[in-house]
């Protein structure tokens, strides 16, 4: 029994010590990618008041541009004018009407992306070498921005700084050079085994069985630890690599069991959830129903869907209802990871009068359309304004509001009707991976648990280097230690 898991010990350890190094050292990695992140200078979109108290005939000025239904539709500030930001359909080009006097203003759409990323990045006159709308995934825009279409805004600059951004909420998606983008890479090389890509099975396939191997590996370790652990001294006395070995190896043991079954639970359930595309509650409606505009000066304003049709959704700049932009950048400076949570308030759709500030409620009707749940059965409705272990840092949404359902958590952005779901076996994955395997354990220690994460991720890899040298000398102790049998059991003996 000792000698067939002795031999499984020393062929596993060997077979998933390629993994080991790898993970290893790409996970040593991390702490020096938040390093090399570039930073953006503002973090909040702009919010410039748009009066729409004398806006020309909203249904009139598109039905003249033959704009015949409406995919999305919102308030937008291109170089100092007011406009109505429309996009007829998925897909489609997005169009630009002067609020004032309704003319379409030409290539609106990458004049508001390039003042979008000088007002992140806070570059206002660097020159820009490249302005690209960017409508599907590639190798430096990942799957796991999730966001499309975007806009790629590459400044002249040495570092390679390029921006993308979404004109349609105004968010900054991702800002990149290319030190961070090559960092990123290796590390998506070593941790994912990102050169199989192409071959999805077989790269799950053996992240897997490396996963299982070094798993299997450290129980039979840690067993061996246990069951010899009276005579180790007199065992090792001559052997400093196999007595250093069994001392590392049952702490590190166990931060590689943790790191290895969240590892494998993340790439079954975690990845499966990354995969999903979101769920959408669309908007699609004849502009023959639009009505009155909301009347009022406005930081935010867009039509959205709500249930059966659709409504308006604004943020007002004065009166009772107002948010305090200063008081919410404020505030936004002091939370890292967070945002604020807007002020919103819902229009009629046909008279653009108020109705009320729940927007729980349009969140309820926002999920009934997007999964097909019925209304009733859905409650709660708070703002989510920064991630969290069940709605992480990969969704990218913020802020959203959160809907309770009877199997699920919904999360929902009002303000484009995306929905991203959320069980209990995704939240339990996300809470493990978050505690065991990336040690998100406190905020305030954030800088303190990464490097020593990194350490301890190294002196991983240097426990496997070690047991890849004990595997190769330990046929030549045997070849060497006669026939004496109590030294052939001394040389023969595990490392632990």
């Amino acid at each position: 029994m000792k000698a067939a898991l002795w031999t499984a010990h020393r062929w596993l350890g060997l077979l998933s010590c390629v993994g080991v190094v790898l993970w290893g050292l790409s996970g040593a990695l991390h702490p020096v990618l938040s390093r090399v992140q570039p930073r953006a200078a503002a973090m909040q979109p702009p919010q410039p008041v748009i009066d729409t108290t004398n806006a020309a005939p909203l249904a009139t000025l598109l039905q003249a541009a033959k704009v015949e239904r409406i995919g999305a539709l919102s308030l937008a500030d291109v170089a100092g004018r007011a406009a109505w930001r429309v996009d007829a359909r998925a897909g489609t080009s997005t169009r630009y009407f002067a609020l004032d006097d309704g003319s379409e203003l030409a290539d609106a759409d990458r004049t508001r992306a390039l003042a979008l990323a000088r007002h992140y990045v806070g570059r206002a006159d660097t020159p820009v070498l490249a302005v690209t709308q960017l409508r599907r995934f590639d190798d430096d825009y990942r799957p796991g921005n999730r966001i499309l279409p975007v806009w790629r805004i590459d400044f002249a600059e040495a570092s390679g700084l390029r921006a993308y951004v979404d004109t349609e909420q105004g968010r900054l998606v991702s800002l990149t050079d290319d030190r961070r983008a090559l960092l990123s890479r290796l590390f998506r090389i070593g941790h994912n085994f990102e050169p199989l890509a192409g071959w999805p099975g077989l790269q799950r396939a053996l992240l897997s069985l490396l996963l299982v191997f070094a798993t299997l590996s450290a129980l039979i370790g840690l067993w061996f630890w246990w069951v010899l652990r009276h005579n180790a001294a007199r065992r090792l006395a001559r052997r400093p690599l196999a007595r250093w070995h069994r001392r590392l190896a049952w702490p590190l043991a166990l931060v590689m069991l943790a790191f290895s079954l969240t590892g494998l639970l993340h790439l079954w359930v975690g990845a499966a959830q990354d995969e999903m595309p979101a769920l959408h509650a669309p908007l699609d409606l004849p502009t023959r129903m639009l009505g009155a505009v909301p009347a009022g000066r406005f930081t935010l304003l867009a039509l959205v869907p709500g249930g059966g049709t659709a409504q308006w959704l604004g943020q007002l700049a004065d009166g009772p209802h107002a948010v305090k932009t200063e008081a919410a950048a404020a505030r936004h400076a002091t939370h890292g990871g967070s945002v604020t949570a807007p002020h919103l308030l819902r229009f009629a759709l046909d008279s653009g009068l108020l109705l009320d500030h729940r927007v729980d409620k349009l969140a309820f009707a926002q999920v009934a359309t997007a999964t097909g749940i019925t209304e009733t059965t859905l409650r709660g409705g708070t703002w989510i304004t920064r991630f969290d272990d069940e709605y992480g840092f990969r969704f990218k949404r913020l802020p959203v509001i959160r809907v309770l359902g009877e199997d699920a958590r919904f999360y929902v952005e009002p303000m484009s009707g995306v929905v991203v779901r959320v069980n209990d076996t995704d939240a339990l994955e996300s809470r493990l991976f978050a505690i065991a395997h990336t040690w998100r354990w406190s905020p305030a220690w954030k800088e303190v648990i990464d490097w020593t994460q990194a350490g301890v991720s190294l002196v991983i890899v240097a426990l496997g280097l070690v047991g890849v040298l004990l595997f190769l000398r330990l046929p030549r102790l045997r070849r060497h230690s006669g026939p004496t049998p109590s030294r052939t059991a001394i040389a023969g003996s595990p490392a632990v």
